[in-house]
């Protein structure tokens, strides 16, 4: 079973990742739409993120941090090179079925 505290681990690896191979602006707002440069599995994940959030059973501090996980992880998207497109639609569909999968128990 995948915890909350594993998606929280594997965003923030993400984050990493991907920031360090950004070097676009960050902007905390902003998040790329799908493209050909941002596959269709991030904007999967970012409803999943939306989702999950929302959960009134999920502590306020734990929704705060997903979210800045994904907005830092989401504001590297649009300077992936195309080589490493592939990866990053996998990396999105990963954190996808792990956001789902921490949500299932949660009521909103």
């Amino acid at each position: 079973m995948i915890t909350l505290r594993t998606v929280l681990a594997f965003a923030g690896m993400s984050a990493a990742l991907t920031l360090a191979a950004s070097k676009s602006k960050e902007c905390a707002t902003c998040v790329p739409a799908p493209t050909a440069a941002v596959p269709p599995e991030c904007a999967a994940y970012q409803v999943a993120v939306d989702k999950l959030t929302t959960c009134a059973s999920l502590p306020p501090a734990s929704c705060d941090a997903t979210k800045q996980r994904f907005e830092a992880t989401a504001t590297s998207w649009a300077a992936t090179p195309a080589d490493g497109r592939t990866a990053l639609a996998a990396t999105c569909k990963n954190a996808t079925e792990a956001m789902k999968a921490s949500g299932e128990a949660c009521s909103h």
